[in-house]
Order: C-alpha cells, then structure tokens, then sequence
C-alpha cells in the first residue's frame, strides 16, 4: 500500500510448515504490522477511494483507468467488491461489477 507509514514483508501472510514453538518475535509482529495495514486499507484508503469515485474527482470510464486508479491510490483490484458495495453512484457500481465479471469470465476461459 502506497500510503502506509511503514513497509511490510512480502511473506508476512504466508503459511509455513514451521512448529508454533519456533516462531519468533519478528513473525508475531509482523502479523500485528499486516493487521494494522490492512485496518488502514479498509477503514481510511478505501473509503477515501469511494469518495474519490463517488465525487466525481476521478471518473474511470473503461476497465484500464479503473485498474489504475485502484493502483494510483494503493488498493489492490481484490476490493472491487468492496468498492461497488460503498459506492453510492450507479456508474462506479457498474463499472466494478462489470470488472469483476470480466474478470471472472478470463479466469474460467483461461482453464
């Protein structure tokens, strides 16, 4: 995420084969780092998104703007369905569900 205060490891979410025993301190706080980020993503940089779209301030019109304004503001195309769900405008709803089927149709014509 762009506009978070402190960088996270890649891995962080990762399981491993390793024993509970032999985890260190480092592995518990970097869960207590991704928990807070992704906290952050959801309660500040996504809803600052919505009202972005929502506003008007920056108006996707096909399925590359919206990727990049996703990207340009540090959210990860996974939260469509987020976003469609707060957003309040039909045409940002539309656009989001429109993305997500697109995407869902590659995914299984891909197979």
């Amino acid at each position: 995420m762009c506009t978070y205060e402190r960088p996270l490891k890649a891995d962080a979410r990762k399981e491993t084969a390793v024993a509970k025993d032999t985890k260190s301190k480092d592995d518990d706080n970097d869960q207590v780092d991704l928990n807070e980020a992704t906290r952050y993503l959801r309660s500040t940089v996504i809803p600052n998104l919505v009202n972005l779209l929502d506003s008007l301030i920056i108006m996707p019109i096909d399925s590359e703007s919206l990727e990049l304004t996703f990207h340009s503001q540090g959210v990860n195309m996974r939260y469509l369905g987020l976003v469609a769900s707060l957003s309040l405008v039909p045409h940002v709803k539309d656009i989001c569900i429109t993305e997500m089927l697109a995407r869902s149709c590659k995914n299984i014509l891909n197979k």
